[in-house]
């Protein structure tokens, strides 16, 4: 069963296991090996969809967030856009009260798809009705790559964030969001 494992490693990041990492180069190297990826129906790819679509507000109080101050305020917006598709809208604001925002298309399928100008390419593969991993190169390099786990009722989402820094740190971020109704775009 799928869903143990993504508890599992909720649990070990959660509580700082060392052996953390296993599981992650585990599922690592049956991606590379060319172990086929896991198939959901077509009703788990729909709750998960379900799940999944909708605005997340950052919550910096329930995150582990290790880049620094986190932003003022943050929000993720993942919309349908076709078929296994999400348009992705990152927006965010800092303590300047200044807006970044990011937008990109994101296929879920597990195959990587390069940002429009930009040597950045993002692979979306869902594992289970509740869990995606990503991962994420640039110029052909692996940067990161990240396990995100919705709850049952679809109200909470959580990111954990695993990358190596161009100095060579590897840093794990665990970021929680809520879904919300609607986006208070003030910072």
């Amino acid at each position: 069963m799928k869903r143990p494992l993504a508890l599992t490693l909720v649990v070990g990041i959660a509580v700082g296991a060392p052996g953390l990492v296993g599981p992650v180069q585990v599922q690592a190297q049956e991606a590379a090996s060319g172990a086929p990826a896991p198939q959901l129906t077509d009703a788990e790819f729909q709750r998960l969809y379900d799940r999944m679509t909708g605005i997340w507000d950052f919550q910096p109080d329930k995150s582990t967030y290790t880049r620094g101050e986190p932003p003022q305020r943050w929000y993720v917006v993942y919309e349908a856009d076709g078929d296994k598709a999400v348009k992705y809208t990152n927006r965010s604001f800092d303590a300047d009260r200044q807006e970044t925002v990011r937008v990109s298309r994101q296929v879920l399928d597990g195959k990587g798809y390069s940002r429009p100008d930009s040597d950045t390419a993002i692979a979306r593969q869902p594992v289970d009705e509740f869990t995606i991993n990503t991962t994420v190169t640039n110029a052909g390099r692996l940067t990161s790559r990240n396990t995100q786990f919705f709850s049952a009722d679809g109200q909470r989402m959580t990111i954990i964030l695993r990358r190596t820094t161009g100095q060579g740190e590897y840093m794990t971020t665990i970021n929680v969001y809520d879904k919300i109704d609607r986006l208070d775009i003030s910072p």
